[in-house]
């Protein structure tokens, strides 16, 4: 892996480790249900019993949380009164957890998890392909697309699908080596390679207009939403992109990171039909970054309060059919305050680990205590 992979984005990893992680979990979801029940026990049984023979791993009170999400998780905990712990191993931290209730400790990463979650679905959901099949099983909204694990099979995909596309690994998180405006065969192969670094199978999908929207359930009822847009800068008629984006920088908020020039942003400014030195129309919105987020130089903003109901009722009907606690729904939508029946939108994955506390501290909005509301719904169902 490059030290400084665009595609990875802010979230670099090693991308022989990726490419073996992901294909192999997206190759497991594929296993028939008792397969993957016998295996997932079998493997664990010989962890846990290495651990336990060898020492390298214990249980400790002192929590030093590995990363924002658990973070706000324990603080919650030791609000609301529960017990945690955390797992050392080799006397260091990781985000493995458990906590105490009537007497009995549950392990959980990261965020609790109930006690009727389901491995197997938390297992098939992490896969985009899978997420797919789900949400189009009873009829969900969610982009057209297609798994490819060859060229012919993309070239097979692309005459199905309408352009513009979008292009990602079909196992990954954090949009690292994902490609959005895909118009024609040429940029859809160099996406395809791009994605193929870091899993042997890509997701080839239409691509939905709007901000991302993460609508977060816990317990099948939508606690919280935080729309995430990507980096842009409105045409004004007069200026250029390179002027426009001198000024997006120079006016953003503190928490909102740089919009640098590199390769990948000028290949972004190509697939709109411009440059930097173009002068975009009155109103015209010219993307600027493949991801979305402060850290990209997008935004974040909470907008839980000004969410139509009908999105809100559409998302609990699809987390009442999922045996998980906690799920961090991702919706592209044009306008999340208007009826869904009025736009075109769809859910484009579904995350089983989100990061709530997102929702903690969003650049601007009412922040929600979503950890607050899950330790009070553990409780609450340990107490029926």
């Amino acid at each position: 892996m490059s030290k400084h992979c665009e595609d990875c984005g802010n979230n670099p990893s090693p991308h022989w480790l990726l490419y073996v992680a992901q294909t192999t979990v997206y190759l497991i979801s594929t296993l028939p249900r008792f397969m993957f029940k016998k295996t997932n026990r079998q493997f664990k049984k010989v962890v846990d019993w290495i651990a336990e023979k060898t020492h390298i791993m214990y249980w400790s009170d002192d929590i030093e949380p590995d990363s924002e999400r658990t973070k706000v998780v324990v603080a919650a905990a030791k609000k609301t009164g529960v017990r945690i712990q955390q797992q050392k191993v080799f006397g260091k931290r990781d985000d493995m957890l458990r906590f105490e209730q009537n007497g009995t400790w549950h392990e959980f990463f990261s965020l609790p998890s109930s006690i009727q979650d389901g491995e197997k679905t938390r297992t098939l959901l992490d896969s985009k392909w899978h997420t797919k099949q789900f949400l189009e099983s009873f009829d969900a909204a969610t982009p057209k697309g297609f798994v490819v694990h060859t060229s012919r099979q993309l070239n097979k995909a692309l005459r199905r699908l309408s352009y513009p596309a979008v292009i990602k690994p079909a196992q990954g998180s954090r949009g690292r080596h994902s490609h959005i405006l895909i118009n024609d065969q040429e940029q859809a192969v160099s996406a395809f390679k791009s994605a193929k670094k870091i899993c042997a199978f890509v997701m080839c999908e239409e691509m939905l207009h709007g901000s991302v929207y993460r609508f977060t359930t816990v317990n099948g009822k939508v606690v919280a939403v935080l729309r995430g847009d990507y980096p842009s800068v409105i045409g004004d008629g007069q200026h250029t992109v390179r002027q426009l984006l001198a000024k997006k920088n120079a006016k953003r908020a503190a928490q909102i990171s740089e919009v640098k020039i590199t390769k990948s942003l000028r290949g972004l400014l190509e697939k709109q039909s411009t440059k930097l030195d173009s002068i975009p129309e009155k109103g015209e919105q010219v993307l600027l970054g493949q991801k979305i987020g402060v850290r990209y130089g997008g935004d974040a903003v909470e907008v839980t309060s000004h969410t139509h109901p009908t999105f809100t009722a559409g998302l609990e009907r699809v987390a009442e059919k999922i045996p998980l606690f906690i799920l961090g729904f991702d919706v592209i939508a044009e306008d999340i305050t208007k009826p869904d029946i009025e736009q075109k939108w769809g859910i484009i994955e579904i995350n089983t680990v989100p990061f709530i506390n997102l929702h903690h501290y969003p650049r601007s909005g009412k922040p929600v205590d979503v950890a607050s509301i899950v330790w009070r719904e553990i409780r609450r169902q340990f107490q029926e």
